[in-house]
């Protein structure tokens, strides 16, 4: 495929997927990189996500046409020499294939076409193959706060008639997100329910530490979804409340971290023991089994 063989439309849907970022976002066009794989044209896109500034991660996504291209994330590492505030706007970027037998790339980012550069990231390529692109027009901005609808869905399974959940107005979350307050949906004649949280995303460990102290932080005590840690570092936020099984009570906290692009959730519970894996955790002495099919649904059984 050669760059007169790509119709308008193809031209223009490569073009930058802008992510939801977290402190910024980075915002970059395609331009004609061509890699070892044969393919010639795709498209960058890639999110800032740091603790502070001089400690930044960059997760760059990739999608193309030609041949052999398959989309993937990279993630890489670097700093920035100034606050946000300072480097938002218009920016220019080179992105190069520092290694290609280690398959290193990195990602340089100036204020001005040939200028000093602002950040420095470095990663592994993945399926970006030979990167060589230079002097090209980005953007950097710092999103809006928002918040998001968090859902978390337990599931009744074999023996299980009701499932609830009463908020016990305690919480933990990031500096500066927004808390909106949690809800309930029941269905399935009550034995499936959906639990709301209305909250900003941004994981630190503020929350994590507060979810963790409210077992003492006893990995015995707590269990997680895809994704998750068997003793969060940091988390979204955090929350408390009691669970209700078929009438029986247990004190739980439940909070949200992140993986990748996974929202995952972790819980934790006095009463309650988990597995070895830390994927599956049993109340009441076994009778109920709580266990997780991917980041944010989880399901109930009874036992005995």
């Amino acid at each position: 495929m050669t760059t007169a063989e790509l119709t308008k439309d193809e031209k223009t849907a490569v073009k930058i997927k802008k992510k939801e970022g977290k402190d910024f976002i980075g915002e970059y066009p395609a331009e004609g990189l061509l890699g070892m794989g044969g393919f010639l044209f795709y498209s960058l896109g890639c999110v800032f996500v740091y603790d502070d500034v001089t400690q930044p991660t960059l997760r760059l996504s990739s999608d193309g046409f030609g041949d052999d291209f398959d989309a993937d994330t990279s993630e890489m590492f670097g700093t920035f020499t100034d606050v946000p505030k300072n480097l938002e706007g218009e920016c220019w970027f080179d992105l190069e294939t520092i290694d290609f037998e280690e398959g290193v790339i990195q990602l340089t980012i100036m204020k001005e076409k040939h200028g000093i550069p602002v950040g420095v990231f470095t990663g592994d390529s993945e399926g970006l193959g030979e990167a060589i692109l230079r002097n090209k027009k980005g953007k950097l901005e710092i999103p809006a706060t928002k918040e998001h609808n968090n859902d978390i869905i337990f599931e009744g399974k074999d023996g299980i008639e009701s499932i609830e959940f009463a908020y016990g107005n305690q919480y933990s979350i990031t500096d500066g997100q927004p808390w909106g307050g949690v809800e309930t949906t029941s269905s399935n004649n009550g034995s499936k329910l959906t639990i709301d949280v209305g909250a900003g995303r941004k994981n630190n460990k503020e929350p994590a530490e507060w979810y963790n102290d409210t077992v003492n932080g006893d990995t015995t005590k707590m269990f997680h979804s895809r994704g998750g840690k068997n003793v969060p570092k940091k988390l979204h936020f955090a929350f408390n409340g009691i669970l209700s099984i078929n009438g029986d009570s247990f004190n739980v906290s439940m909070g949200q971290g992140e993986d990748g692009w996974y929202h995952n959730w972790h819980i934790a519970s006095p009463e309650m023991v988990s597995t070895e894996s830390r994927k599956t955790g049993t109340f009441e002495g076994g009778k109920y089994r709580i266990w997780s099919t991917d980041s944010y649904h989880f399901k109930i059984s009874k036992e005995w």
